[in-house]
């Protein structure tokens, strides 16, 4: 399935046929450009990002950075077997590093992600890790 999207957008799937053969695919409605990505914020249990492409994301509108995915503050989310990018920006940003803990993750990759996979907006200590605000890594940790 392919989700094409125009910014500003907002959208909720309940069940969806996310297996590796047959991914979600998010992208810009229109060829060629680039899109805001996913902003999430939840702190709802179980939600989770299954077997998607979110791809060709990263515009300047105003807004700051927009990212293929952008976790908000305290959300609670299950990302596996995801590819993010390409991006003009990051694959990843995350609000707080310390937010972390509400995130499991696997089998993820990251494609062309210009400014890097995952962007720390806001620094700190996670999992005995200190992290700079601004930091850009290779994966989440």
């Amino acid at each position: 399935a392919t989700i094409p999207s125009e910014a500003p957008v907002g959208f909720f799937l309940k069940s969806s046929p996310d297996t590796a053969s047959n991914p979600i695919t998010f992208r810009c409605s229109e060829s060629g450009e680039n899109w805001n990505g996913i902003d999430f914020f939840s702190h709802k249990n179980n939600n989770s990002i299954t077997y998607c492409h979110i791809t060709n994301c990263g515009t300047n509108d105003g807004y700051g950075e927009n990212d293929c995915l952008y976790i908000r503050n305290g959300s609670k989310l299950t990302l596996s077997n995801n590819t993010f990018g390409p991006s003009a920006y990051y694959g990843i940003a995350v609000e707080f590093v310390e937010d972390l803990v509400n995130v499991t993750h696997s089998n993820n990759t990251y494609t062309s992600c210009a400014a890097g996979n995952v962007y720390i907006e806001v620094g700190g200590t996670y999992n005995g890790t200190e992290y700079e605000s601004g930091q850009v890594l290779n994966d989440l940790p």
